[in-house]
Formats: C-alpha cells, structure tokens, sequence
C-alpha cells in the first residue's frame, strides 16, 4: 500500500507546468518540465484539451491519457481534472498510473465519489505506519462537512454528492506530498499527515483547508455556506495504537464542533487534559486513580476466587462495565446464541444506569467473526475497519444496531459453550486500550469459574 503513489501537477489553459510534485518527476526522469505535450503524445494531448474545456469553472472533470514514463514506456493515466473559478485560474490534474492499480490488485483502494483512498484503504495506510518501526512521528486528523444533513435537505442529495467531491479535491490539493487523504464514509474524511516537522506547517495546512473550503462557495449564488470542523492526535506522543489515536482525533473533532465548528483542533495535553474511557477528559491524579480501580478489581475477582468466594454472572459484569466504562456486556450461548446474562448501561442526568439486558446475536455464527479471533480467543471488531463488502454481514449488523465496536471473547466450561460480547455504541466514546482488552481475557477466565454459568 506505501508504495502506491499519487501524482499532482497545476498547469494553465495552455497546458504549461506551474507546479508538479518531485515524486511525479521521478516518475517521468526529469528534474524540470515545462509543458505537458513534452510528456504525452499528440493524440491524447488534443484528447486532454478537449476534456479541460468541457469542464466548466470552478468543477471537477475525468479524464484518461498518456504519458511517457522514465524508461521511454508510455502509461496509461486516470486524472481527475479541477479548475479554478478565474477564468485564466490554475488547472489542477490529480493522477493515478492505471498500470500499478492494476498489477497491485487495490481497485478497491479508491473511493468511486471522490477518488480519494478509501475507508479501508485508509485504515490500512495508518495501521502500516503505526507497526512500521521507521516511520517516526505522524498526524492523524478526522473532518466532516459542518450541517452537511442541512445541505442534502435544501439543495438534493446531487448537490451534497457534488460538495463532497469539491472538499476532497481540496483536500487533495491542500495535503499534496504531505501524506494521505481517506474518505470514510458520507461526509466523512481522514487525514495521514507524515511529513511535517514544524506546528506551524501543520497550522498552515489545516488553516489552508478549512479557509479554502469557506471561501471556494462565498460567492455562490445558491446562498451555500460550507464549511469543515478537524481534530487530530500526534503519534506516538499523544497514542501509541490505533484505537487510542482514533479516539483522539475524534474527540478533538468533536470538540471542534462544540467550539462552534469552521475550524481546527489539535490534541494538546496540557490544555485539552487526560481522556478517559468515558471520553471525558481527567486529570493526570483521575487517570491513575481510574487504573488503581481495573486493578482494585481484578484483584478483588482473583481473591475471591482463590478463597472460595463465588459470583454471579451478573455481579461481575456489572462490576466490568462500571470499571471499563462498557456500554452492553452479553454472556451468550453457542446453541441459540441468545444471551443468558446481560446488562446495558444508560446515562442518565450524569449518572450511570446498569440495568439487565436480554439479546439475541446470531452473528456470531457467522465465519466473518470466526476470522477475527486470535491466541487468545478474543475477536476485536470495530466498525470503522470492518471491509463493507467482503464482510457485508458484520458491517450490517453492527450499523444496524449502532454498534462501533465488539470485544468477543471464547466462554467454555463443562457446562456450557457460548461468548461473552463487550460492546460500545456508535454514540459513544467508550475506547478500550491494549490493557484494557488484556484485562477481559482475565476477566473472561473469572466468569469461567461463576456458579451461575451453566
């Protein structure tokens, strides 16, 4: 996946070079060009006019042609063309080699709206770049569309559609060699941002795509009033793991809207505190203070144990859902996959609610889920990587139940075969660290030993 590259160039009517990034140079095996029919035949030169001058101001078009690579070959390009509002304004062609998509089998690697990565293309990058030792220090900022519902509501689903497509080539444009830009779905985007060394680079660029996207529709005669909300986390400072550092820039995101949206936030420390499990933010003393209580209470369950003292399913869930902050907490068995222990937490007025529960989830049945566990017996399933088409089944359920995430976990004694499900809603903050989900594998043992597990 890293090495699939991306090529930008800005050129005039004329089809003269006004900037163009050095991995597309290299591409071609020169240090300068001036004009693009330097590089592609006469043709597909007359092929490309054609197709800038069908695209009016200030939109998008698509378009194929080709060009001469460093070794004289000529490849096939796919580009998405944007013009500038000025009529004489800067062109922008966005490439893709069509060659290297088709030997590197990722068709699925593109969202079809906007040309951008897509969700699970994206996912994948940030996944690499986190285990890749060498990779070093990196941004990972969430945005979305602010009153983008409002948008489709006044003006169709073919405006909101086009919106989208004008924010990504935006983001194309503002994010450049900087790193990678993924649609997630909807209105929904993120950002990789690999080489920036300074705060004040990644300000510039932040700002530069939020600025670009208020004023590209200011003069609109529609009346839209677009804008974008960010918020993202440094790595590995502020998270060393997937989880955690999506956690942050969703957080952030969040706050940013709160903030009064059209603009940026990124995750500081020392201003924005400590999040938590609950997604609110603690104190340095409240984050060791909520460690001591995971530990006070696998202690306490081990003890217990170990001295003869049994407790029911529903103790100890319970119990696990306070510490950890888990929205449903199922003991399930294998032979109907109903559950035979539950319990749901609710918030109310500030105050935390855990009421029993009853569920049914026949996805587990499914071969999807089996795929998911490891060594441990545990399948961490999170709907924000889940592949909608290669695991359709998962994706569906979860989205229908408003499931973000499922922690399953194998449950088998004499008496009984079954799972117990952690499970954290879409509307929550609700993250489980790597020592957390350590933590359910001890836990998971203990209610093997329950009285009540038959």
């Amino acid at each position: 996946m890293k090495q699939f590259k991306k090529f930008y160039i800005s050129i005039d009517k004329d089809l003269n070079v006004l900037k163009c990034n050095d991995v597309f140079l290299q591409y071609i095996g020169t240090d300068q060009i001036f004009n693009l029919d330097q590089i592609i035949p006469p043709q597909d030169v007359m092929q490309l006019r054609n197709a800038i001058f069908a695209v009016n101001p200030g939109s998008t078009g698509f378009t194929c042609f080709r060009v001469r690579t460093y070794i004289g070959k000529l490849n096939w390009m796919a580009s998405n063309i944007e013009k500038s509002l000025a009529f004489d304004g800067p062109i922008t062609l966005d490439m893709t080699d069509i060659q290297i998509m088709k030997s590197e089998n990722i068709s699925g690697t593109y969202d079809k709206m906007t040309g951008l990565l897509s969700k699970q293309a994206v996912i994948d990058y940030l996944h690499e770049l986190i285990e890749d030792p060498e990779s070093g220090s990196f941004y990972t900022f969430l945005m979305d569309i602010d009153h983008f519902k409002t948008v489709n509501d006044t003006f169709g689903h073919m405006r909101g559609d086009e919106v989208i497509i004008d924010v990504a080539h935006i983001l194309q444009d503002c994010v450049g060699e900087n790193g990678v830009v993924g649609r997630i779905g909807g209105d929904e985007f993120m950002l990789v941002l690999e080489k920036i060394n300074t705060e004040a680079k990644l300000r510039e660029i932040l700002g530069k795509i939020k600025d670009t996207v208020r004023d590209k529709y200011h003069n609109y005669g529609d009346k839209l009033d677009i804008t974008v909300s960010l918020g993202g986390a440094l790595f590995p400072d502020n998270a060393r793991d997937y989880d955690s550092l999506f956690m942050l820039a969703d957080h952030m995101l969040y706050t940013a809207k709160i903030k009064g949206r059209n603009r940026y936030i990124i995750y500081q420390p020392q201003v924005h505190g400590i999040i938590g499990l609950n997604g609110k933010m603690v104190t340095p003393v409240e984050h060791l203070s909520m460690n001591s209580s995971k530990v006070s209470m696998i202690r306490d369950l081990m003890r217990d144990y170990l001295t003869g003292k049994s407790h029911t399913i529903r103790e100890i869930i319970e119990r696990v859902s306070k510490t950890y902050d888990i929205d449903y907490i199922y003991v399930i068995k294998k032979a109907d996959y109903k559950s035979v222990a539950g319990i749901e937490k609710n918030v109310e007025k500030d105050k935390v609610i855990i009421n029993p529960s009853e569920t049914q989830l026949p996805i587990l049945a499914s071969e999807n889920i089996t795929a998911f566990f490891d060594a441990n017996r545990m399948a961490v399933v999170n709907i924000h990587e889940i592949d909608k088409e290669k695991k359709a089944d998962i994706y569906s359920f979860m989205d229908e139940k408003a499931f973000r995430s499922m922690v399953v976990c194998l449950l088998t004694t004499d008496d009984f075969d079954g799972y117990v499900t952690f499970i954290s809603r879409k509307d929550s903050a609700c993250r489980l660290s790597e020592a957390s989900l350590a933590d359910l594998v001890y836990i998971t043992s203990l209610l093997e030993f329950s009285s009540d597990l038959k």
